[in-house]
């Protein structure tokens, strides 16, 4: 498992509210289960969106 952060902006970019809040992964190879608090586990697989 890798996990890291970034910083960007410039004229392309949006502001978003609560940025500590927000999270994002992705699946390089393989598959895994996405558990959310009440909700039906999401399967994630390698090359799918």
């Amino acid at each position: 498992m890798f996990s890291g952060g970034f910083t960007a902006g410039g004229d392309w970019a949006i502001q978003l509210r609560g940025r500590d809040r927000l999270k994002m992964n992705a699946v390089v190879q393989g598959g895994c289960l996405l558990v959310r608090d009440g909700g039906e586990p999401l399967r994630l697989v390698e090359g799918t969106s």
